[in-house]
C-alpha cells in the first residue's frame, strides 16, 4: 500500500484503536528496517503482514494486547482463569485475534519467532546505525543557513562529507561505513530525521516491558501528533527533493499546518566542513 494509505490507517479517528496502534508499531518497526519500509509501502492492504520481520511485529504488539485484555476481565470477573468463550465474546479479543494473529501465522509463527528481548535489541542495534542517515538530513535540511553557499544544493555527497569531518556530528565513522548506512537507511532517512533529531514521540517502545500496550496505545490516540508528524515529513521532503534527495510520497491532506522544526545554527566546524567539501569533491 502507498505511504498515503500508511497513514490514513494509523491516524483514522474511525478505526479500532487497537488495529491502528498495532499498524502504527509495523510502521515504526518498518522505519528502521528500511527494507521492511518498501514491502510494506509495496503490499496491499491484507490483514497479512509484507514480509516476515513485519509478521513478527504485528504479533508480537497483538498478544500484548491480548494479554492486557485478559488481565482486564480477569480482574472484572475476580479470577484467576478466564473460559475461552468469555475470551472470544469479548470484541477487542475477537477483532484482534482475528484481524492480526489468525492471518499472520497463529500460535505457529508465535512459537517460531524469536523472542521479544531478541526483537528489541535487533531494533536498538539498527536506531544505533541509523543515527548516520538523521544527521546527514539533518546537515541538508539546515544547509539553508549556511553562510556563502553560492550555488551548491547541500545534497547527500555534501552532506556526507560534512557529517564525517564535522566534530559537532560526533559520529566517528569511516567515511565507507557513512557511505555503506546512507545507502541502507536512506529511504527512511526523513523519518529517521523526525525521530532521532526532532524527537517526534513516536519512536517504537520496547516490547519486552509491561508499559509496551499502555505506551503504543498512548501513541495512537495521539491523532494531533500523528498528523503532525506525518506533515512534518511532507515539509522535509519539499526541502530535501529539490536537493537531490528521493523519499517516499506522502500527498495525503493531513489539514494542519507545518509543525516548526527545531533547527539550530550551524556550528562552526560544520561550516569549515562544508568548505572543505567544496574542494575536496571538485
Amino acid at each position: 500500500m502507498s505511504l498515503d494509505q500508511i497513514a490514513s490507517l494509523i491516524s483514522d479517528e474511525g478505526a479500532s484503536l487497537y488495529l491502528r496502534a498495532i499498524r502504527l508499531y509495523e510502521f515504526q518497526v518498518a522505519i528502521f528496517y528500511p527494507l521492511s519500509f518498501r514491502a510494506l509501502c509495496a503490499a496491499g492492504t491484507e490483514a497479512r503482514a509484507a514480509n516476515q520481520r513485519l509478521r513478527t511485529a504485528r504479533i508480537y504488539a497483538g498478544i500484548r494486547f491480548l494479554e492486557q485484555i485478559e488481565k482486564e476481565l480477569r480482574q472484572a470477573c475476580g479470577s484467576d482463569t478466564i473460559p475461552i468463550s468469555l475470551l472470544a465474546q469479548d470484541q477487542r479479543y475477537q477483532t484482534i485475534f482475528d484481524n492480526v494473529i489468525a492471518p499472520n501465522g497463529g500460535w505457529m509463527r508465535i512459537r517460531h519467532s524469536i523472542s521479544d528481548r531478541r526483537f528489541d535489541d535487533g531494533l536498538a542495534k539498527q536506531r544505533d546505525s541509523a543515527e548516520v542517515a538523521a544527521k546527514i538530513v539533518d546537515f541538508s535540511y539546515r544547509f539553508r543557513e549556511m553562510p556563502d553557499r553560492g550555488t551548491y544544493k547541500g545534497g547527500v555527497t555534501t552532506a556526507r562529507y560534512v557529517v564525517a569531518n564535522a566534530r559537532s556530528y560526533d559520529l566517528k565513522r569511516g567515511k565507507s561505513t557513512i557511505k555503506t548506512r546512507w545507502r541502507k537507511f536512506g529511504p527512511t532517512a526523513a523519518f529517521l530525521y523526525l525521530l532521532l533529531i526532532q524527537k517526534f514521540p513516536f519512536m517504537p517502545p520496547r516490547l519486552a516491558t509491561k508499559q509496551f500496550s499502555e505506551r503504543l496505545l498512548k501513541q495512537a490516540n495521539d491523532f494531533s501528533g500523528l498528523r503532525s508528524f506525518f506533515r512534518a515529513y511532507q515539509n522535509v521532503c519539499d526541502v530535501l527533493v529539490p536537493r537531490g534527495y528521493t523519499f517516499e510520497k506522502l500527498s495525503l491532506n493531513l489539514n494542519c499546518e507545518v509543525p516548526p522544526l527545531r533547527v539550530a545554527a550551524l556550528q562552526a566546524d560544520v561550516i569549515a566542513a562544508f568548505k572543505d567539501s567544496l574542494g575536496a569533491m571538485e
